[in-house]
C-alpha cells in the first residue's frame, strides 16, 4: 500500500517504479502460472524487439550498440574481460563509486587517481596534463557522483579523450533517466547503467551501449541471449553487443524498464530535466534556509538531482520519524529529487525542518 504521508527524497538510492509497469509485470507473472513457456516465447518473439526499439529511441543509439544487462557491475566486469591484456593504464577519479573502481583494482590494472577540487570540481586542464604525462589508455568515471550530485561534462571529457586516443567508460547509473543523454552525439566509448535509480525501472536490469568499433576490437568474452544462432551444424556463436546479454533475460524486470522508458519518452527528457532543476533549486534553498552546510557545487549548473549536506544523526532520526525518506552516511545526509516529486513535497520538508528541535539543527 502506498504511503501518501511519505516525503520521498531518495531516488539516488532507489527510484519509485511506475504503476503501469508494475501492472504489466504482474500480468506476465500471472500468465506464467499456467503457461510459462507460452508467455516467455511471446515476449522473446515480439515484445523484446519492441523494447529494443524503445531503448534505441531513448538512448539515441543504434541496434548494434545496445545490450540489456542485469546491472552496472555485470556490464563493467564483462567488458573488462574483453580489454584485459590490451590496456593497462587506467585513470579513475578519487572517491568515485566502488562498483566502478574496484573491478579495475581487482583485475590488475595500473591505476592513476585524479583528485577533483572542492568535492568533484574538475579542472580539465590539469586532467589533460595527467592523461598525457601518465600515458593513460582508459578513463572510467561516473557521470554524476553518488555522494553529492556533481556532474562531469561528458561532452568536454569525451572530446578530450577522443583527441588523445583514450577509451572513455561512463557509469550513468546516477544520471540516466534524469538527464537527456545521446549516445550518438557523445564521444563515449562505453556507457553502462543500472536502471533502479533515476530510470524508475526497478531492480534487475541495466543497459550497456558500446560504439561499434569497441565491440569489434574488443571481442566479448561471454556468450549471451543474442549471440547464438542456429546453423547447419547446430548452434553457432556470433560475438556482438548482445553477447553481453544473459542467456535468460529477466523478463518481468524488463517489462518494468520498458514502461519506464516509454513514460520518459512521452514526457520528454528535456521537460523532466527542467522540472528536476526547478525542484533541486527549491531543495537547495530550503537546505540553505536552515544553514545546513552543502557539500559540492553551490548551484545547480554542475549538479544533478542531489543535494548533500552535513547533519547530525539526531537530525536524521528526526527526519526519519517524520516520514522523510533519505540516505544518511558518515555525518552527511543525501537528498534527491526527481519527476516523481512535487514542490509540495519540498514545502512539507521545509515545514518539518522548521519544527526540528534546536539541538538537532546543530552540526
Amino acid at each position: 500500500m502506498q504511503n501518501t504521508d511519505l516525503i520521498y527524497l531518495d531516488t539516488a538510492a532507489c527510484g519509485l517504479i511506475h504503476l503501469d509497469g508494475l501492472q504489466a509485470q504482474q500480468a506476465f507473472m500471472q500468465n506464467a502460472v499456467t503457461d510459462a513457456s507460452g508467455v516467455a516465447n511471446a515476449w522473446r518473439d515480439k515484445t523484446y524487439f519492441e523494447l529494443r526499439n524503445t531503448a534505441r529511441r531513448f538512448l539515441d543509439c543504434t541496434e548494434e550498440e545496445l545490450a540489456f544487462i542485469p546491472n552496472f557491475s555485470y556490464g563493467l566486469f564483462s567488458f573488462i574481460q574483453a580489454i584485459k591484456g590490451k590496456h593497462k593504464r587506467v585513470l579513475l577519479f578519487q572517491n568515485d563509486y566502488p562498483s566502478l573502481t574496484l573491478p579495475f583494482e581487482l583485475n590488475g590494472f595500473e591505476i592513476t587517481s585524479f583528485v577533483p577540487q572542492d568535492f568533484f570540481e574538475v579542472d580539465y586542464g590539469a586532467l589533460e596534463k595527467m592523461l598525457i604525462q601518465q600515458k593513460i589508455e582508459l578513463v572510467a568515471v561516473s557521470h554524476v557522483q553518488y555522494l553529492n550530485g556533481a556532474r562531469v561534462d561528458l561532452e568536454l571529457l569525451g572530446n578530450l579523450c577522443q583527441r588523445l586516443g583514450i577509451l572513455l567508460v561512463v557509469d550513468a547509473t546516477q544520471s540516466l533517466g534524469a538527464d537527456a543523454l545521446s549516445f550518438r552525439e557523445l564521444n563515449v566509448d562505453v556507457l553502462i547503467a543500472s536502471n533502479y535509480k533515476w530510470m524508475n525501472g526497478g531492480f534487475g536490469t541495466g543497459v550497456m551501449c558500446c560504439k561499434p568499433h569497441i565491440t569489434k576490437e574488443y571481442l566479448p568474452q561471454i556468450g549471451g541471449f543474442g549471440s547464438y544462432q542456429m546453423g547447419k551444424n547446430g548452434w553457432e556463436f556470433n560475438r556482438n553487443i548482445r553477447s553481453y546479454e544473459p542467456g535468460h533475460p529477466a523478463i518481468g524486470s524488463l517489462l518494468l524498464l520498458h514502461h519506464a522508458m516509454e513514460y520518459k519518452i512521452s514526457k520528454g527528457m528535456e521537460s523532466i530535466r527542467t522540472n528536476n532543476r526547478v525542484m533541486l533549486e527549491k531543495l537547495i534553498s530550503v537546505v540553505n534556509k536552515y544553514e545546513l552546510p552543502l557539500i559540492g557545487p553551490s548551484g545547480v549548473d554542475n549538479r544533478l538531482g542531489i543535494a548533500c549536506c552535513s547533519i547530525s544523526e539526531e537530525m536524521y532520526q528526526y527526519l526519519h520519524q517524520n516520514q522523510v525518506r533519505c540516505t544518511f552516511r558518515n555525518g552527511h545526509i543525501r537528498l534527491s529529487v526527481h519527476h516523481t516529486n512535487s514542490l509540495e513535497d519540498l514545502d512539507r520538508f521545509d515545514q518539518i525542518l522548521a519544527k526540528a528541535p534546536k539541538s538537532a539543527l546543530l552540526h
